[in-house]
């Protein structure tokens, strides 16, 4: 054994490589690159389900039960966890590594779908969200009120996403769970009667008049003039004055035989 007798011999030399090496470990691990979040495509898929009004009872008797038991059906399933709060239902699902994720997630789009029509038909909204370490959400904030609108709940909502895109390392910020508002339209069909107004001579009003249309132009001389229609409705004050009909002589508005307000959907 020549190889440990010289390293004996020449003591020296052998710690300076040694002190060497441990440097150079010491200099490689400080420089190693890091992430805090690794390029890794975890396998799985998470349901989120927005019920609002239902207790937890209900989701899991009338929502939770029916999607455990078709995503149960696939194979490979590591983890399968279920999270019920008032309204709102997580369900998340992990499989083994090794699966293909595109593949997978199509099976649970798969599997969801098919009890779909046996759920609520007043579900608010029902996600399927594929797991992607680069856009997963970090943290998720509920406002919530026994007295405020959804107007004012929206308003502070969109205040607060203008507020957390600022901070750095977010990469986007979405408010969810309100109603859309509309415009309702109650109509006095008594009054209508009286008018000689069918229902459909108001939805033709109101469409008609809610519609952008190119008028073309005209030209006059080495002068070009485009003309522009009226357009969308920017104002409740617009659509109460649309007209339907003429009677004795006078026109026929919207809000002469109807109710024009803002609600929610």
């Amino acid at each position: 054994m020549k190889l440990p007798k010289l390293a004996i011999e020449n003591h020296q030399f052998t710690i300076i490589m040694i002190v060497l090496l441990v440097i150079s470990g010491i200099v490689s691990f400080l420089t190693m690159p890091r992430s805090e979040d690794p390029q890794v495509s975890p396998v799985g898929s998470s349901v989120i389900v927005v019920y609002p009004g239902a207790g937890p009872e209900d989701l899991e008797t009338l929502v939770v039960d029916p999607l455990e038991k078709s995503i149960n059906e696939l194979e490979d399933i590591k983890r399968f966890n279920t999270e019920i709060n008032d309204g709102l239902a997580v369900l998340v699902v992990e499989f083994f590594s090794g699966t293909n994720d595109d593949d997978k997630y199509s099976d649970v789009v798969q599997k969801v779908n098919k009890v779909r029509n046996k759920l609520p038909e007043d579900i608010m909204n029902l996600d399927i969200i594929k797991h992607e370490i680069s856009s997963v959400k970090i943290a998720q904030i509920a406002l919530t009120s026994d007295s405020a609108s959804y107007k004012l709940l929206q308003r502070e909502a969109e205040s607060l996403e203008k507020e957390m895109e600022k901070i750095s390392g977010i990469k986007t910020v979405e408010t969810i769970a309100y109603p859309d508002q509309e415009v309702q339209i109650s109509l006095d069909l008594e009054k209508m009667a009286q008018m000689h107004i069918p229902v459909m001579q108001v939805y033709s009003a109101i469409k008609s008049s809610n519609a952008n249309i190119p008028a073309g132009s005209i030209d006059i001389g080495s002068k070009k003039f485009n003309v522009k229609t009226s357009g969308a409705y920017e104002s409740l004050d617009e659509i109460k004055n649309t007209i339907l009909h003429a009677r004795n002589r006078k026109p026929v508005y919207l809000k002469d035989v109807a109710q024009v307000k803002f609600g929610y959907e």
